[in-house]
């Protein structure tokens, strides 16, 4: 007899949801059919303003109704059933709790700040714009509220192709990061399956013999006097009927369904199709008064099923275990299978905002997607890998922050903002939960928006914008996330973890760069000294042409925009119980998060941290000769400090392309002609090794002959002069052992590296 206990969320049906990435879809539809048959823009603006507004209004309902509801209930609605193949369930189900609808509500918010634009800005108001914007938004709904993970997965397909699409001329290497990023995702999501399907050992895989299926009793659920109900909400479609004993009422019952039953033994048997095997759960007792429920168990797709068994014990003949425990048994390269699933999708997550990033375009909706996607497996990482996950989120933070600091256009500026703030909301999952991502996220999602509207407006607007990214101004904008994030990370580092201390320093950085951003354009409305001529030209331009009425639209955009990011903060994030008061913060009511500084002085400490880092940045800024249209660009050591890393990672890519363009060619020579390849390959080494000659005798050539005729000569040949007398003292050249040494080594690189080639030949086959 299996039979557990523990706390299962409740599934209420909701039509809604399949409305929500319905509408999106029908607008981009109609967007890209006047695009055809040349349909007027105001039709195309109104069925978009339409369809955007209808997803906000019924974001905003589902989230009374989930209030009204209480806490443990989600809303879930089964769509179609494609295919069941043993444990493999692949359905189109849409399911949401409060924190999901939550952030459906502010998709909802940008989606209708993008029509609105579009009133504004002539190249937004083309109908391929707008159907792109519609897909965007339908893909980040998708993976909001996918209850699967191959849904999930269409949702990533659908943003790469809708990012691809608005930017007109995307880059091969930006399209194939965002396919590496999915198909990190894909291989995490898979690897998790089949580890709650058994274990990989010296003999291969060894599947779990325990049962799919376990009646769970639910506490806290009324039922009607001297009955018990049992209900089924997974599988849907699936067929139950009595195994022994009489028949159910109204037998055979399809999934999802609540029956009434009187207590005593039962037996169930699960028909959930022709591909799996028979479910049986047999002889389990009802108690009188109690609810219970037919719960799946192992190998899921679904993540409110796997949600579910991480807080159920899962039946077993020796002692009870969860998903959690039997996850964590089980190690990858010396990491938990749990954690590394996480920083798999994470790391997925991630590169997907460096294609968004390096696209020089803000993306709002990327970044809730990048967002959604790590907080669909966050539930399975444990105190082990909560610093990993902060370190990795934080770290790229970093690197975007940098980024936008070393970039001087407006939009690859604030995109690269954007993607900061996103990387931060996933490092918040380490630690300080996604109250404090929804924070940050929201704040700045809205306040860059407002940031990159072209208009004339009142210069203090784009200051408010600023406020509210960096968390300049305590309790509003994105603060109160920053100071979360740093609270729980202080706590972390406090307990001797490394890697939570080296996470507050990377967040520290972080905020002091976005300061110094916002407030480095901060001078000119949207600032001109920050804009190439061919850029201020275009946008003097726009500008006669617009309309009066557009630029008041626009300008009531901006200023709703960077009013909504400050004081939305301030709604969410002000509280007092951080600080030893009471009153919880309308963010950690809404996610259930709870704060995890231990003292008042750790909280007070993390306030002051993030406040001090946003001051530093605002006094660079201000500093800055670029801050006051003196000059293109800041200080020398600055601009060294913000471009070096980017340099860097350009150079390394530049290194591995051109050594894997290298390795392919000739590899594919080979695969022709073996004897001639051998000669190609090593005629192939022999210019590379040339070619670098070739390029030192041009540098170390030109400054011994200047040397010689006594010239200065140009910079360059005035460093190879002092290279080339550096160099030749120190090997000693002019030793003719040494010099023979040398042609030997470089004659053994050469064989080395056709060595290689062969090498790689074989494994590619």
């Amino acid at each position: 007899m299996f039979e557990t206990a523990g706390l299962l969320r409740i599934a209420e049906p909701s039509a809604s949801l399949v409305w929500l990435v319905v509408l999106p879809l029908l607008w981009a539809a109609f967007a890209f059919a006047s695009a055809i048959f040349g349909v007027r823009r105001q039709s195309v603006r109104a069925v978009a303003l339409a369809a955007s507004s209808g997803i906000l209004v019924l974001s905003t309902f589902e989230a009374i109704r989930l209030a009204e509801l209480g806490p443990g209930r989600v809303i879930e609605q089964h769509v179609a059933t494609l295919v069941r193949l043993g444990q493999l369930d692949l359905s189109i189900d849409l399911a949401a709790d409060f924190g999901a609808i939550a952030f459906t509500i502010l998709v909802g918010i940008l989606a209708v700040a993008s029509v609105i634009r579009s009133y504004a800005d002539v190249d937004r108001a083309r109908p391929t714009s707008l159907g792109w914007t519609g897909i965007l938004v339908a893909a980040s709904l998708l993976v909001l509220l996918a209850a699967a993970w191959p849904l999930v997965l269409v949702g990533l397909g659908l943003a790469t192709v809708a990012a691809w699409g608005m930017t007109g001329a995307p880059g091969v290497s930006r399209v194939a990061t965002a396919l590496t990023g999915d198909g990190l995702a894909l291989f995490g999501f898979v690897l998790l399956f089949w580890s709650l399907g058994g274990t990989f050992g010296g003999g291969g895989f060894d599947p779990d013999a325990r049962p799919r299926f376990a009646l769970v009793a639910i506490p806290d659920v009324t039922v009607p006097d001297g009955k018990s109900t049992v209900s089924m909400s997974t599988y849907a479609g699936a067929f139950v009927t009595s195994d022994d004993g009489p028949p159910l009422p109204g037998e055979p019952l399809r999934s999802p369904f609540t029956v009434t039953l009187e207590p005593g033994v039962h037996s169930f048997e699960i028909d959930a199709g022709s591909a799996v095997s028979q479910l049986l759960v047999t002889h389990v007792t009802l108690a009188a008064g109690r609810a219970y429920a037919l719960a799946p168990f192992g190998p899921t797709t679904s993540f409110r099923n796997l949600a579910d068994q991480l807080a159920v014990a899962r039946p077993n003949v020796s002692s009870p275990s969860t998903a959690r425990v039997t996850l964590g048994e089980h190690l990858l390269f010396g990491v938990r299978t749990s954690t590394f699933v996480v920083l798999l999708v994470a790391l997925g997550a991630l590169l997907r905002l460096v294609a968004s990033a390096a696209a020089h375009a803000q993306n709002p909706f990327e970044a809730i997607v990048a967002f959604a996607l790590v907080s669909r497996v966050a539930l399975l990482i444990d105190k082990d890998g909560l610093g990993a996950l902060a370190l990795l989120g934080s770290a790229f933070a970093l690197l975007f922050a940098l980024d936008a600091a070393s970039r001087h256009h407006v939009r690859g500026v604030f995109g690269s903002v954007l993607a900061a703030a996103a990387a931060l909301s996933i490092a918040c999952l380490g630690g300080a939960g996604t109250s404090a991502s929804f924070v940050i996220l929201g704040s700045v999602a809205l306040a860059s928006f407002a940031a990159t509207i072209e208009v004339d407006a009142d210069v203090r607007w784009l200051g408010v914008a600023g406020a509210a990214m960096a968390g300049l101004l305590p309790f509003t904008g994105a603060f109160a996330g920053y100071a979360s994030l740093a609270g729980s990370l202080l706590v972390g580092a406090r307990t001797g973890s490394l890697a939570f201390g080296v996470s507050a320093l990377f967040l520290g950085l972080t905020v002091v760069s976005v300061s110094y951003v916002c407030f480095r354009m901060y001078d000119a409305g949207v600032p001109p000294s920050a804009l190439g001529a061919e850029e201020r030209v275009r946008r003097d331009n726009q500008k006669r042409d617009q309309k009066r009425d557009q630029g008041r639209v626009a300008s009531a955009l901006q200023i709703g925009l960077a009013a909504g990011a400050l004081f939305g903060g301030a709604l969410l994030g002000a509280g007092t119980s951080p600080y030893g008061g009471r009153v919880v913060p309308l963010v950690q009511r809404v996610f259930g998060d709870v704060s995890l500084a231990p003292s008042t002085g750790i909280a007070t400490a993390a306030a002051f941290f993030a406040l001090a880092c946003a001051v530093v940045g605002l006094v660079v800024a201000r500093s800055s000769p670029g801050a006051t249209g003196a000059g293109e660009t800041g200080p020398g050591w600055l601009r060294a400090v913000v471009t070096s890393p980017a340099a860097l990672f350009a150079r390394a890519t530049g290194i591995g392309r051109s050594s894997a363009g290298f390795l392919a060619s000739s590899v594919d020579a080979m695969d022709r002609d073996v004897i001639d390849d051998v000669f190609f390959a090593f005629g192939r080494s022999v210019l590379v090794v040339a070619s670098g000659v070739r390029r030192a005798e041009r540098v170390f050539g030109g400054a011994a002959a200047a040397e010689a005729e006594g010239r200065s000569g140009p910079s360059r040949v005035r460093w190879g002069s002092r290279v080339v007398s550096q160099f030749e003292d120190r090997l000693g050249l002019d030793n003719p052992r040494i010099a023979e040494r040398l042609r030997f080594v470089l004659l053994f690189v050469m064989v080395a590296l056709l060595g290689l080639i062969l090498l790689f030949a074989v494994l590619l086959g």
